[in-house]
């Protein structure tokens, strides 16, 4: 079905996959057993995290679509065998999918925010889809611009449980006095947890997508886009990457010393082992690379860092045991 195989394509369908693992390790890794050792349930019903997944899997497809169905002339000259808008899919069916996936996004956001009495948080979804369309219309081609947005959007996604779950602790207010501490303030135990791999999210996020401004620099700058090597040099962007990297290390550094310090040794050793070596590596192939196309390797090898850091909440979940 080669229909089906390119619609995936455009999609992104392992990317969406993989999105819904993460929140799947969200509630399964972090919130379901801080919650049992805490012995306050968890405040969001399976109902509210399938919505939840739902939306932002939508969401993020459509942004997927949206953004092939804007890079045409950038992808004809930078993936010539592999573009799908314009060759395998109509650009007025690529739209009429885009509408589609956005539309039934926003149904399951807003249907979430309406179940958490948040009209507010309906707004969240509704700006998350603007955003994407912003991003792929006006802020890709500038420089950084672009990828500090996807990189924020990218942390956004593991953040959006933790404004779910406070709403709705809130408008209950037997569960919120439950978890309020002596100062009247809400704590969720989970809370820090999702603040530190949102924060490893947009740092690989960000990482990830300047060392593919610097492979797509050809057709990039066919274009007539500015992204950040076009506009400083291939080199400068280069060794700003490697600074993002070794922020990454020191970052997931301390993550290991606190982790340690509480007796946590399994995960010490794995984002040693699944993080730290291959951002070490990363640093080596980022330095031996000196055209766009040797930033193909780095490229893939930061999308697996980025994987293997968030499955480091399976070895959370298992200290928490």
């Amino acid at each position: 079905m080669p229909g089906f195989s390119a619609f995936l394509q455009l999609i992104r369908a392992k990317n969406l996959i993989l999105l819904g693992v993460i929140l799947f390790c969200i509630k399964y890794c972090l919130v379901d057993p801080l919650a049992d050792l805490s012995s306050v349930p968890p405040c969001l019903s399976n109902l509210h995290w399938l919505l939840l997944g739902m939306a932002t899997v939508f969401i993020a497809a459509s942004g997927n679509v949206i953004n092939d169905i804007m890079d045409q002339d950038m992808d004809r000259v930078n993936r010539p065998t592999k573009f799908i808008v314009g060759r395998s899919i109509s650009e007025p069916l690529a739209w009429n999918i885009y509408y589609a996936l956005t539309a039934v996004g926003l149904v399951c956001g807003i249907w979430l925010a309406e179940l958490l009495n948040s009209e507010y948080h309906g707004t969240v979804f509704i700006l998350c889809s603007a955003g994407l369309w912003f991003y792929s219309q006006y802020f890709k081609r500038q420089a950084l611009v672009g990828n500090l947005i996807v990189s924020l959007l990218s942390a956004l996604v593991l953040l959006l449980p933790f404004f779910m779950e406070y709403r709705c602790v809130v408008a209950d207010p037997m569960v919120a006095s439950a978890i309020t501490d002596h100062g009247g303030k809400i704590i969720i135990h989970w809370q820090g947890f999702i603040f530190v791999f949102a924060g490893f999210s947009f740092l690989t996020t960000l990482i990830r997508e300047i060392i593919k401004d610097m492979q797509d620099m050809s057709g990039d700058s066919e274009a007539g886009a500015a992204t950040l090597p076009i506009t400083i040099g291939l080199k400068p962007t280069k060794w700003l990457a490697i600074f993002l990297v070794i922020l990454l290390i020191i970052a997931v550094g301390w993550l290991q010393f606190i982790r340690s310090n509480g007796g946590d040794q399994l995960t010490f050793y794995y984002l040693l082992i699944a993080v730290q070596i291959p951002s070490l590596v990363l640093i080596v192939l980022l330095s031996t690379s000196h055209r766009p196309q040797d930033m193909k390797a780095p490229s893939r090898l930061v999308k697996l860092i980025m994987i293997t850091g968030i499955l480091c909440m399976f070895t959370l979940r298992y200290s928490f045991i």
